[in-house]
């Protein structure tokens, strides 16, 4: 089961999905999502705790509010068929497995200083990229997954972390070792930046409180 942990401003949008607050530790996987402004536009940014994998959802209306359950089953499916470029034999074998985890949600209301510090850094970095880049703000999901490759290939620290990792290859690792998959060098192939470089990266570091 995943746990999304709603912030007050979020879980005031999605009212109708919000249970009782439950441990950390009765979920496989626990998200931290708040809704945000940018461009002048509604977005929820989201954040899985120990990789700390970002997606950012764009172009929000009243109804998908209401559907946000499925809206976020169905990106997260389409974020792993993706990142882990499973071959036809294993996702025949396993894709009944990542429907039941990804469909099997519970919502609270939760708060995380650290990781409310790593959404506060991807709606700076989503501005950098509008505002001075002149990227298109991310209007369709495919946009939006492409935001979030951007966020998922910066290195990142937290106080649980011995030193920087990338986001994307550490969500990858998760879910192999979850799903029993071969970690092979073609699974991560495309998750750091092109051409980089550890000695010449913009590292972020959450430590505090995280």
């Amino acid at each position: 089961m995943i746990c999304i942990n709603l912030s007050k401003v979020l879980g005031g949008d999605l009212k109708t999905l919000v249970g009782e607050h439950c441990d950390a530790e009765k979920f496989e996987l626990n998200w931290f999502a708040h809704r945000v402004n940018i461009n002048r536009r509604k977005c929820i940014i989201v954040v899985e705790v120990s990789t700390r994998y970002a997606m950012i959802f764009t172009g929000l209306v009243k109804k998908d509010f209401q559907n946000f359950s499925q809206i976020f089953a169905e990106r997260l499916w389409r974020e792993l068929l993706d990142l882990l470029q499973l071959s036809d034999k294993d996702s025949a074998r396993i894709s009944d497995t990542i429907l039941d985890c990804i469909t099997n949600q519970h919502f609270q209301l939760g708060h995380d200083r650290s990781v409310n510090s790593h959404i506060t850094q991807i709606v700076g970095e989503t501005n950098l990229l509008i505002e001075y880049r002149e990227y298109p703000f991310p209007e369709s999901t495919g946009e939006a997954m492409h935001f979030g490759t951007i966020y998922n290939r910066m290195l990142r620290k937290t106080g649980k972390h011995k030193g920087y990792f990338y986001p994307g290859e550490e969500f990858a690792k998760l879910w192999t070792r979850k799903l029993g998959i071969a970690d092979t060098d073609d699974t991560n192939k495309d998750l750091r930046p092109l051409g980089y470089d550890d000695e010449n990266v913009i590292k972020v570091d959450f430590a505090t409180g995280g």
